[in-house]
């Protein structure tokens, strides 16, 4: 099946949900069930948008299972009985479709369609940068109000390779990399994360949601290093990172329909408990100099890297007193400019 169908499937639903509200708009249940032209056009959009369902289900089971909020099994079964059962419809429970989960729909697809690929399949850019965007302008204004001024404010990037989610010093920008490109053991990856993760988000929304959003300000703090201009082990950029990462979402928390700021710290920290520790048991090496020995080997190794990046922010989380962004920012970028 040609994956360049999934945006039309999606299309197809949003156009014949619309066209559904259209149809009842201004009408009352007693109308409606007065109203066999207006029931035979409903009951045929409801079958359009079943079967579209049906076509992501067979066809695009991983994107189906990605986006498990939209009710496709149910939108399938009820074209199923429509369509074997035409003269048997209970035209109270269309209504009641109609009125709830039509419009319900009508409020996630916008959300899934914009996730998908174009149809040449390139990836939607824009996307991951509305997505990160928010972040970097929020992050920058919050090191001015911090009484810096930065040489320059960075920019968002899109790769189009599976790279790392990285600041650019060469091209001043964070570099962004959209879940489409990933390869399959990557997406694997993130499904296991979803899995042990606190907000029940599907991989692609894991993925999302931690590296096109909460790791910017991570990114961010790299770019702030930058400005500061001061030499750091790697232990120590990575650590400082984590830190103003944590104090920004303290201090600027997303707005809602994001989670709560400790919901989303934990969801990102979260591990398997059969997890082992990334650090050998050496007592004559701290885990900072075992880092910056190993560094070379640890980058190598996407879950062992993660696990220490994991190990850094619960150590950021669990600092008391907790620092303000603002200290960290004093604290990175101790000296104002001339």
């Amino acid at each position: 099946m040609n994956e360049n169908r999934l945006p039309d499937y999606i299309d197809h639903m949003q156009q014949a949900a619309a066209d559904v509200c259209s149809f009842v708009e201004g009408l009352a249940k007693d109308d409606f069930l007065a109203d066999k032209r207006t029931q035979q056009a409903v009951i045929m959009s409801l079958i359009i948008i079943g079967e579209a369902a049906t076509k992501v289900m067979d066809g695009h089971k991983e994107f189906a299972e990605a986006h498990a909020q939209v009710p496709w099994r149910s939108m399938r079964g009820m074209r199923n009985r429509i369509a074997h059962g035409y003269f048997d419809i209970n035209l109270d429970v269309v209504w009641e479709t109609v009125q709830t989960a039509v419009p319900e729909l009508l409020k996630q697809l916008p959300a899934v369609a914009s996730l998908l690929p174009t149809h040449d399949g390139t990836v939607r850019a824009e996307i991951v940068i509305t997505q990160a965007q928010p972040v970097l302008d929020a992050f920058y204004d919050a090191v001015v109000a911090c009484g810096r001024k930065p040489l320059f404010k960075p920019s968002i990037r899109v790769a189009t390779t599976p790279d790392a989610t990285r600041y650019d010093p060469s091209s001043r920008a964070i570099v962004l990399v959209p879940y489409e490109v990933l390869p399959p053991v990557r997406r694997a990856a993130m499904d296991r994360f979803a899995a042990i993760g606190t907000l029940g988000l599907s991989g692609h929304e894991q993925y999302g949601e931690v590296f096109n959003n909460l790791l910017v300000a991570h990114e961010l703090g790299h770019w702030l290093q930058e400005m500061a201009l001061r030499p750091l082990s790697r232990w120590q950029a990575e650590y400082q990172a984590n830190q103003i990462m944590v104090a920004f979402w303290r201090d600027h928390p997303a707005k809602p329909p994001a989670a709560a700021t400790e919901m989303r710290l934990a969801n990102f920290v979260a591990q398997s408990p059969n997890m082992p520790s990334p650090v050998p048991n050496n007592p004559d090496m701290s885990i900072e100099d075992y880092f910056n020995a190993n560094l070379a080997e640890i980058e190598s190794n996407p879950m062992l890297y993660a696990g220490f990046q994991k190990r850094m922010v619960r150590q950021a989380i669990a600092e008391q007193p907790a620092p303000s962004f603002c200290e960290l920012v004093m604290t990175i970028w101790p000296d104002k400019p001339c």
